[in-house]
């Protein structure tokens, strides 16, 4: 299943992938790769910066949700 996501700039991407290598897991704090739809990176943030929508305003399985907000 893809997850998409909303950037705080109205950007869409989705998440590539979910670091879980040691550094992350002493920090406890992983970090997700999100990319644009064109599968280019687009940024890497941690899990926290998703939880409090500082970076991530939303996330969801449905890409036309996340247009919608996006145009409202």
């Amino acid at each position: 299943m893809k997850y998409y996501v909303l950037t705080k700039d109205l950007e869409i991407g989705y998440i590539d992938s979910i670091c879980t290598c040691e550094e992350c897991k002493k920090r406890g704090n992983t970090e997700i790769i999100i990319n644009n739809l064109d599968d280019s990176y687009m940024l890497e943030t941690k899990v926290h910066n998703i939880l409090n929508k500082c970076v991530i305003i939303a996330i969801s399985t449905n890409i036309e949700e996340l247009k919608i907000i996006k145009e409202s």
